[in-house]
């Protein structure tokens, strides 16, 4: 490929890390929502059981259309105003958000907002309001939320237009200190040219499994091509 023609395998930054330093984590699952499972074909409002949590969905519908922007077999459209909102909390709390999104086929001029409440709904925080979205990409954000937690996204613009949304992930909150290796993204523990490799799937949305902590190299909260020029400075020792 053209990275491993330019670097070097060797390239390789090993930093140490003492096991005593490292706190066991419970046996938690991470939360994550493919909306692989479940059937919505229409935009009147509705809830319907998705492969993480239930969803209530207005305006919103499971499109797996050709125009559909996706990862799998379906993602959620949403025209302006519709509103997707899970119905039950996960109860991990959520230490980054990540999702994916992007326009429906030629649809322009679209935006989307993403809250979430610690009290099962009645008040709601914001995590981006207005996010403009055009190609599809992913979206990444650090909550630092303990506890219940749930989500809902509105999309913003004229109700002809759609937005596609897909993959929402929900890290779990961390409440004691876990050393994580800034760029490891396939963490083998170790940052060398296959993390580069990693990283550049997950930013053209071939690959949806990683930890957003680690993959956002440059701290900027978003998972994006300048985290790969970021790490491949690291894997220089620039």
């Amino acid at each position: 490929t053209m990275v491993d023609s330019v670097f070097h395998a060797d390239a390789v930054i090993v930093v140490p890390v003492d096991s005593t330093d490292i706190q066991p984590e419970p046996d938690i699952v991470d939360f994550f929502e493919d909306f692989e499972t479940g059937t919505k074909g229409a935009y009147a409002e509705k809830s319907v059981v998705c492969t993480a949590a239930e969803w209530n969905m207005a305006d919103a519908l499971l499109g797996t259309l050709a125009n559909d922007q996706k990862n799998g077999v379906r993602s959620v459209r949403m025209k302006g105003g519709g509103t997707v909102e899970m119905t039950e909390d996960y109860a991990y709390g959520c230490d980054s958000l990540s999702f994916y999104a992007g326009l429906y086929g030629s649809d322009k001029g679209m935006t989307l907002s993403a809250y979430y409440s610690t009290d099962g709904g009645s008040n709601w925080q914001p995590v981006v309001e207005e996010l403009a979205v055009s190609t599809w990409e992913s979206f990444a954000y650090r909550l630092d939320v303990e506890g219940d937690i749930r989500l809902r996204f509105v999309c913003e613009g004229s109700n002809t237009k759609r937005v596609n949304l897909d993959d929402v992930r929900m890290t779990h909150y961390v409440t004691e200190e876990i050393a994580l290796l800034k760029g490891d993204v396939n963490e083998d523990g170790q940052v060398t040219i296959a993390d580069v490799t990693a990283l550049v799937n997950i930013v053209l949305g071939k690959a949806t499994d990683f930890n957003t902590a680690i993959a956002d190299v440059n701290e900027d909260g978003q998972v994006t091509i300048a985290d790969v020029t970021a790490l491949v400075n690291t894997v220089l020792g620039k």
